[in-house]
């Protein structure tokens, strides 16, 4: 579940959403005061052994 902020997004920020999205993960993004908190929470996908990235 994405939660969309009136925080400006950039470049970086898109890319985080976009792998959150990819899978299937959830992605937080609050204001407090001087302060952005991002949270981010995502599987990660389990590779085979003959599998390297």
């Amino acid at each position: 579940m994405l939660r969309h902020h009136s925080i400006a997004e950039g470049r970086g920020l898109a890319n985080i959403r976009a792998v959150t999205e990819k899978y299937q993960g959830s992605l937080e993004l609050e204001r407090r005061e001087e302060t952005v908190l991002l949270s981010v929470l995502s599987a990660i996908p389990q590779q085979d052994e003959n599998h390297h990235i």
